[in-house]
């Protein structure tokens, strides 16, 4: 008899076996686990209280849930003003972020590059857009001496 390590599988025999367990006062772990083909190891873990990999929380976060919400938050209303976030402006508000919550002498946390690529695919919900190439007219329109000639050209008609 082979043992089936599908995680979806074996979790939902863990599921079914947590009530029957409640009736026996000292059960054979090593027979139970046979029987429901369940890899012993994990049954003994699961028996005194231990979570699956998949329920841990995660520990390598460099952002709190509140502070992750903060950036959702922040991105949310870039899209309602209709406009783009960049990996770069994303990083660096979450850099913002650490910095007004960091107290002490400790030196102040940063995010890596490749926090806001992996915090973009745990939030489908937020995907980085490619901007269209702005108009040549509206291009130069940002010269400062296009600016100047401009407002010259203005100050001559009023």
């Amino acid at each position: 008899m082979s043992i089936v390590y599908d995680s979806k599988i074996v979790v939902s025999r863990y599921k079914h076996l947590r009530g029957r367990l409640v009736c026996y006062t000292y059960p054979n772990i090593a027979e139970i686990a046979r029987r429901y083909e369940i890899p012993i190891h994990q049954f003994c873990a699961r028996l005194q209280g231990r979570q699956s990999r998949t329920e841990w929380s995660a520990t390598n976060r460099s952002l709190s849930a509140d502070q992750e919400l903060a950036v959702c938050q922040y991105l949310h209303r870039l899209d309602v003003i209709c406009t783009c976030a960049r990996m770069q402006i994303v990083t660096s508000y979450a850099n913002r972020i650490l910095h007004n919550t960091c107290t002490g002498p400790t030196p102040v946390p940063l995010v890596s590059e490749q926090w806001a690529p992996r915090f973009l695919a745990r939030n489908p919900l937020y995907h980085i857009r490619k901007q269209q190439a702005i108009e040549t007219y509206r291009k130069h329109a940002h010269e400062p001496n296009d600016l100047r000639h401009w407002f010259a050209k203005c100050l001559a008609i009023c």
